[in-house]
């Protein structure tokens, strides 16, 4: 039997790619049986226009460079190279 978690994950998979025969028969075959995942089915799909939409009617966010002092900048550029140089750090035993 085809889990729901499964569908799920096909559901959400058929959105970024085409699926194989294959899974597009198991998918189909489990929606015709399973009401709670066709109903998922139709939010995902639902929220995927809604944002595809909404990308595509939006104006760009405009990118303000003086929106931090020259000491904020410097401060989160130090900072974030203190994060990466700790994530590179090999962890002692």
């Amino acid at each position: 039997m085809f889990s729901c978690r499964a569908a799920a994950i096909l559901i959400s998979e058929s959105l970024d790619h085409p699926l194989s025969w294959t899974q597009r028969f198991s998918l189909r075959f489990h929606l015709v049986i399973c009401r709670v995942c066709r109903r998922y089915r139709r939010q995902v799909v639902g929220l995927n226009i809604l944002a595809q939409r909404y990308l595509t009617q939006s104006a760009p966010v405009p990118f303000a460079d003086d929106a931090l002092s020259p000491k904020e900048k410097d401060r989160l550029i130090l900072r974030l190279r203190q994060a990466q140089a700790a994530e590179k750090k090999p962890e002692s035993p």
